[in-house]
């Protein structure tokens, strides 16, 4: 197994003027050592599938009283082709290893929307909250308001819908729901009659006001749509209009995705499930991950992925030096 040793944290203060805390390095640790890994991913893109995953966390004490948080960057070492719906995918593991990806553990689920936003697309706060407050006039529409922040050396503008439990059994029905949630509510399907109408505004209003506000000004926005079920199941789209974004949400395109995802949860016990909207503006599989720690990429998501991991190595041996000694 190819494997580097390497710094993942510390509390130095970043290049964001960000600092972490030794608690929450140690919270870090723990997720390393658990059962669940996190990805081995490149510059926060959940566009693409995994490398590998990240393993082995420890602490750390520098002279200088800094704490790092080290681990190991560890690669498939496992590739095999094979095909879905009579399209290539590369299929990625671990040989004799059975663990889960810390990403496909379940969202706690909301009566409500929540709407998360990179603080570093805006230029302070203050923006931040201006923009959720545009969205919340325009639309008329309460929604929980959260905000993350990625580590990446171009932060291109992106925005996180998690939807409301409602949203599946608006979306697909409670009979396929109760394949996908490990409880479910009857109650529910009273509360969604305009469920719908409401969650195509709310995202119509938030595409217009992020191209608005957000920066890095003319740059791809990616939109991510996650539904809360036991199953991880999300959508991905970048650099589309407002317009073609509500098309393609439309309750008659989600649903064509339905025996899409029985079967992959099916023939691959499939834990999270990504589709991305094509140039075509179709819905495609990008990739999905297993209960058993595999990774199913894509054709056009492997090759994507290896040449962001490329351009990443190349810009390291520019500023770095060569890092095959390792």
């Amino acid at each position: 197994m190819k494997k580097f040793k390497t710094i993942i944290s510390s509390t130095n203060v970043d290049s964001q003027n960000e600092q972490m805390s030794l608690e929450a390095l140690q919270k870090m640790a723990k997720v390393l050592n658990g059962n669940r890994k996190p990805r081995l991913g490149i510059q926060h893109d959940m566009s693409v599938p995994p490398l590998g995953r990240m393993n082995q966390g420890t602490i750390e004490k520098r002279d200088d009283g800094i704490y790092l948080l080290v681990g190991f960057q560890e690669f498939f070492n496992k590739k095999e082709e094979i095909y879905i719906d009579n399209k290539k995918y590369f299929l990625e593991y671990f040989e004799n290893e059975n663990f889960s990806f810390a990403e496909c553990e379940k969202i706690d689920s909301t009566e409500k929307l929540v709407i998360s936003v990179d603080i570093h697309n805006f230029e302070n706060l203050e923006e931040v909250n201006v923009f959720f407050e545009s969205i919340e006039k325009a639309s008329n529409v309460e929604f929980h308001k959260e905000r993350h922040s990625r580590k990446a050396a171009i932060n291109d503008p992106q925005i996180i819908y998690q939807l409301a439990e409602s949203s599946i059994y608006a979306y697909w029905g409670f009979k396929f729901a109760k394949s996908i949630l490990k409880k479910t509510s009857e109650k529910l399907v009273e509360k969604i009659s305009d469920e719908l109408v409401k969650l195509y505004e709310t995202i119509k209003v938030s595409s217009f006001e992020l191209i608005k506000k957000s920066i890095p000004k003319n740059r791809p926005i990616t939109h991510i749509i996650e539904f809360p079920s036991d199953i991880k199941i999300t959508l991905i789209m970048t650099d589309k209009s407002p317009e073609v974004i509500v098309n393609s949400i439309n309750k008659s395109q989600i649903i064509k995705l339905q025996s899409k995802i029985k079967n992959l949860i099916t023939l691959f016990k499939a834990e999270k499930i990504q589709f991305i909207l094509n140039e075509n503006e179709e819905w495609e599989l990008n990739y999905c991950l297993t209960k058993d720690g595999k990774s199913i990429g894509s054709e056009k998501a492997i090759k994507k992925r290896d040449s962001l991991y490329q351009n990443l190595i190349d810009n390291n041996n520019a500023i770095y030096g060569s890092i095959s000694s390792r």
